[in-house]
């Protein structure tokens, strides 16, 4: 129960995770559990920080992040299984990655405001280089079997955790799954 300064106030507020039918994702729970008043001003109270405007000599965060995140995401989902099986070599999966990085990087620059073809040029760079140590960190674990990207899990119905007397119900999608 929320108490403290909202009194009685907080008795109202619906918090997910508690029904099925309001289950909690995973980066919500890791607030949560991190940083209990981080998410209650966030998650509950929906008071984020004040959007300002995005910087025009690189990409900010989350941007980048998010950028980074979707073009990763590309790459092993065209090529996670023979990557992660060890097949070609790592010269090989580093020239792969580079048509991914240049079109998604072409598509995001129509959505991101970025000052000229210099700026242009070195944020498409830094995300080449970010791509190529993730993809160098990830050949040097060694080969896997390659089982998905972003699978989805709690559909239909959410992951029911018991905890104690009560649940907690989880519903989200993971990144990227290897066996």
């Amino acid at each position: 129960a929320l108490d403290g300064l909202l009194g009685a106030a907080a008795a109202g507020i619906a918090v997910p995770g508690i029904t099925a039918q309001w289950p909690i994702s995973p980066s919500r729970l890791q607030t949560l559990l991190q940083c209990p008043h981080h998410f209650l001003f966030g998650s509950l109270l929906g008071f984020d920080e004040p959007a300002g405007a995005p910087a025009l000599r690189e990409i900010g965060q989350p941007a980048y992040g998010a950028l980074f995140h979707v073009v990763a995401e590309e790459f092993f989902r065209a090529h996670g299984a023979a990557f992660c099986a060890g097949q070609e070599t790592p010269e090989h999966w580093l020239a792969a990655a580079d048509p991914i990085v240049d079109g998604m990087f072409e598509a995001f620059i129509h959505q991101y405001p970025l000052l000229g073809d210099a700026v242009r040029g070195a944020q498409r760079q830094r995300l080449r280089e970010d791509l190529r140590d993730l993809l160098r960190y990830e050949w040097a674990l060694g080969a896997r079997r390659f089982v998905a990207t972003e699978r989805s899990f709690g559909e239909p119905a959410p992951v029911e955790l018991p905890l104690g007397d009560r649940s907690l119900f989880v519903r989200g999608t993971m990144d990227r799954i290897d066996a």
